[in-house]
């Protein structure tokens, strides 16, 4: 329980520092040599639990947000909207809320006009803390085989040029 309120709180600390830098600052997006992603499981809203599947899409953004996390909120339309874009192009978005309250993520989407993202939660932070991301918002890019090929650990500007030629980069057919 200790270690759990700990990680909580080192958790809210660095998206409280995000926010305060989030004005104006974005993250680049990290392009990686390819490696396993980590072994993540989250809940969805009807209570089961899901383990990573990327095998049927090109490539799988997993974000990791949360509904307290003010430079969370402020990305969140932009990775709906990138769901949208490219969903039908083999993208999925898989966005895990932090929050320890499942029930609160649809209503919270609803509220906001997310329209293209299923709301999960991680319960717990183990997908987080297997992901070995620092701080929220985060989140890795998952190639159809199962490999973590990119990370963004902060907000991340999913209009830009580098994020959206990456992502439509890993959609065309090679």
């Amino acid at each position: 329980m200790r270690h759990a309120t700990i990680r909580f709180s080192a958790l809210l600390a660095s998206c409280l520092l995000a926010a305060a830098a989030y004005a104006s600052d974005t993250v680049s997006l990290a392009v990686e040599s390819p490696k396993p992603a980590p072994a993540l499981v989250f809940k969805s809203a009807d209570g089961a639990f899901h383990p990573l599947n990327p095998g049927k899409d090109k490539l799988t953004a997993v974000h990791f947000w949360a509904t307290w996390c003010v430079p969370c909120l402020a990305e969140l339309p932009q990775v709906d909207a990138a769901a949208k874009a490219y969903g039908g192009q083999g993208f999925r978005v898989v966005a895990i809320s932090l929050d320890n309250d499942i029930g609160k993520v649809a209503p919270f989407f609803a509220a906001r006009h997310i329209t293209q993202l299923v709301p999960y939660a991680d319960m717990g932070t183990a997908s987080f803390v297997a992901a070995h991301l620092q701080g929220l918002p985060g989140t890795l890019f998952i190639d159809k085989n199962g490999r973590e090929i990119a990370r963004a650990e902060g907000p991340l500007d999913w209009k830009s040029a580098q994020v959206t030629g990456f992502i439509a980069s890993h959609l065309t057919p090679q």
